[in-house]
């Protein structure tokens, strides 16, 4: 079997918000059934860099993965393989900064759904990181076109980050 090689714009032409929500929910519901499982991040260090392990396993998919990123000085490199439960094989290669991005919303918003009030319409979030974009999308979506308070250290990161975000 020849393994699917993905890269940023792949990813971003395959999946969208929506979607990424629908499947982090029904993880998380089969992770709580047993039929996935999902090992802690693992670091391993050395001069000028840390390169942090995570791997899971999806009987329900029949396929089991990892995802590997490095971090230095020069940034974070993110990428994600996944392997046929069955004959071991690698089934995807993905760079995977934009998809571990959707993760992240889409793990917020499912908490959202979960433990937010109803009736309320605002979002705080801490940071303006990578990660802040799709966590933004998913709240307003979410709470109905609602508004999100953003806030970073320094304050120009803030409006910078205001900037960048809307519209989506």
């Amino acid at each position: 079997m020849t393994a699917l090689f993905l890269i940023e714009q792949n990813v971003k032409s395959l999946v969208d918000m929506s979607t990424a929500v629908d499947v982090v929910q029904e993880a998380f519901l089969q992770w709580a059934d047993g039929r996935a499982m999902n090992v802690s991040r693992r670091r391993a260090k050395a001069p000028g860099i840390v390169l942090h392990s995570l791997c899971a396993g999806a009987e329900y998919l029949g396929y089991v993965g990892w995802k590997n990123y490095t971090t230095t000085k020069h940034g974070a490199k993110f990428h994600v393989a996944i392997y046929d439960n069955e004959t071991g094989e690698m089934a995807a290669f993905i760079k995977a900064d934009y998809l571990g991005q959707l993760r992240t919303g889409a793990a917020s918003g499912v908490a959202t759904a979960a433990m937010a009030r109803p009736e309320s319409r605002t979002v705080g979030l801490f940071g303006t990181g990578g990660q802040a974009r799709t966590i933004t999308l998913i709240a307003s979506k979410l709470r109905d076109g609602g508004s999100t308070i953003l806030r970073s250290m320094p304050i120009f990161r803030t409006i910078i980050a205001v900037h960048h975000f809307v519209p989506f």
